[in-house]
């Protein structure tokens, strides 16, 4: 069971790590459009409201 919930964890934390990355890439690519880019992300549930 411990094993299990390390892998989890461990996912998770891949996870956030390539959606970070994702986000952090985007804002360069697309610089000037971080607005409809926060709307994106937001729609798809990856940010959280302020």
């Amino acid at each position: 069971m411990r094993t299990g919930a390390v892998a989890a964890r461990d996912a998770a934390n891949r996870w956030l790590d390539n959606i970070h990355c994702l986000m952090s890439w985007s804002k360069k690519q697309f610089q000037g459009q971080e607005e409809s880019l926060n709307g994106f992300f937001a729609e798809a549930g990856l940010l959280q409201p302020h």
